[in-house]
């Protein structure tokens, strides 16, 4: 079933007939991306055929019945709220070839994990990543923002570049990783991320930049 306020799929349960294993309790999420598993301990058992659904006035999942060796008459329900989350805003300007993209590898913005993201396209040199707070203004200033007053026709800034970070790439991407801390506080706290990719003769300032990210802090 889909959150889609929150762009995600949720896949519970299920059972690989091919191989006659027994049904798994499993629960995976999808957000455009990549697939990563929910961690967390559950109370509800294994089982293959039941109907699932999002409630979106309650924000969460219900889930009746299924079968394990019996069929069940059980409902659960399973939310979202405080599940980290990656979303793509806008897009990159065409460069030598395509435009540079930017997405998450490996794990999101989870407590105490590291969160990894890679931008690829028409990336050989260095690559400035650009984080911040917002995607809605800076210094005063609404986003996005032209950049071609800065020899970059074409490109945007779509994030506040409160912290500059320089990386070199290698095999054709550069990658950030951002450490987040085990602090209770910081969940749902929002972290917005560009990143410039430097390739000269392009234009006057010699880069252009890729789509923006918006990462949200969770505990799982």
């Amino acid at each position: 079933a889909a959150d889609l306020g929150r762009g995600i799929l949720v896949q519970f349960g299920g059972y690989q007939s091919a191989n006659n294993l027994p049904p798994t309790d499993e629960t995976w999420l999808y957000d455009g991306f990549d697939w990563r598993r929910d961690q967390r301990a559950t109370a509800m058992t294994a089982r293959r055929a039941f109907g699932v659904s999002y409630d979106w006035v309650r924000d969460c999942f219900v889930l009746f019945g299924g079968f394990a060796n019996q069929y069940l008459g059980e409902t659960w329900e399973y939310d979202l709220r405080g599940a980290a989350t990656w979303a793509s805003l806008g897009a990159g300007c065409t460069g030598l070839a395509i435009a540079p993209e930017l997405r998450p590898i490996g794990a999101r913005a989870v407590l105490g994990a590291t969160s990894s993201q890679q931008v690829t396209g028409g990336v050989s040199g260095g690559v400035v990543f650009a984080v911040g707070f917002s995607s809605l203004s800076w210094n005063g200033a609404p986003l996005p923002q032209s950049l071609a007053g800065y020899g970059m026709p074409g490109c945007q800034l779509l994030v506040a570049p409160e912290q500059m970070v320089f990386r070199a790439s290698a095999g054709g991407a550069a990658q950030l990783d951002v450490p987040i801390p085990a602090i209770a506080s910081l969940a749902g706290v929002e972290l917005f991320t560009q990143a410039l990719v430097f390739q000269p003769g392009v234009n006057p300032f010699g880069a252009v930049v890729s789509n923006g990210s918006r990462m949200v802090v969770g505990t799982f």
